[in-house]
């Protein structure tokens, strides 16, 4: 009797430590991050920033990324299922677009790192520790992505671990969950040029931002969706949508000074649905997307 019970303790034994090797190590080195109201910015309303010389420089696109001088704008065109996906380029001295780059691990997630030079994200796991960044320079493109460089420089990186964000600091070598499980699910999150603030979405409770330095989300901006910074890192843009359960149904622009916590949306006259946007250096253009994938290029007042 003795033998069996030490048998069976031996194979409960053997069990128990086959499944926690099969769970995953928990990704925190620091605390989890907790939501505090208090540390919320208390974000203060301007007057509307008016657009000027609006102009529609392509249609049937999604995802434009416009360049830090804003002469340029990247467009991604989705390809079937099975084929490769597509970059296409606009700019003031040859405003017809031209197809730079094709490849199936294309991605709609374009950064500009220069006038000259951007990164895209892999389409097979944008948002995951397990994609990369890929780098290309506009004069020296190649259609192979694989072959170009990994973004493997950057000091902090944030990625998507089963909807929960971490961050991962090269510096000191640790990993944070920096989002509240308890509050939401998230995905798709950036870290800003300046490396100050992580941007990311929830599923039900919008845009969040947070603050590197003191170590809390500073900003929610509900309804929003696709967060992205400008060039200097002071400006947020995201899309605030609404939807009747099916599609959506009205689409504004968003636009948040980190410096003075202040927001305003971007004017709209003609009550576009827009959705997607990006900013040159120091905001002075956007360029954003309709929902019938119309794109645009506009001088933003200051």
């Amino acid at each position: 009797m003795k033998r069996f019970i030490t048998a069976i303790s031996l194979v409960l034994a053997t069990f128990l430590a086959s499944v926690a090797i099969a769970q995953p190590a928990k990704p925190v080195d620091g605390d989890m991050v907790k939501l505090q109201i208090d540390k919320l910015w208390k974000v203060s309303y301007q007057v509307n920033a008016p657009i000027h010389d609006t102009q529609q420089i392509a249609a049937g696109f999604e995802a434009p990324a416009i360049s830090p001088d804003g002469s340029s704008v990247l467009f991604f065109k989705r390809g079937n299922i099975g084929e490769p996906h597509h970059i296409l380029k606009w700019s003031d001295d040859a405003p017809k677009p031209s197809e730079i780059l094709t490849d199936t691990e294309l991605s709609p997630y374009v950064t500009w790192q220069s006038d000259q030079s951007f990164a895209v994200r892999e389409h097979s796991a944008p948002f995951l520790k397990s994609g990369a960044d890929r780098h290309f320079d506009i004069a020296q493109k190649t259609p192979v992505m694989k072959q170009r460089k990994l973004h493997n420089d950057a000091r902090l990186v944030a990625y998507d671990a089963d909807e929960v964000i971490i961050l991962e600091n090269a510096d000191n070598q640790t990993l944070q969950a920096i989002s509240d499980i308890r509050a939401d699910r998230y995905y798709a999150p950036i870290v800003s040029p300046d490396n100050r603030f992580v941007a990311f979405s929830g599923l039900s409770t919008g845009i969040h931002v947070f603050d590197i330095e003191q170590n809390a989300v500073v900003f929610i901006g509900s309804h929003g969706t696709s967060p992205s910074f400008s060039p200097d890192g002071r400006y947020l843009v995201y899309a605030n949508t609404r939807d009747n359960g099916h599609e959506i149904t009205s689409g504004e622009l968003v636009l948040v000074d980190l410096n003075t916590h202040a927001y305003r949306y971007i004017s709209n006259p003609n009550h576009e649905i827009r959705m997607r946007a990006s900013l040159s250096r120091d905001a002075a253009y956007i360029s954003y997307q309709t929902d019938d994938n119309r794109i645009f290029r506009a001088k933003l007042a200051p």
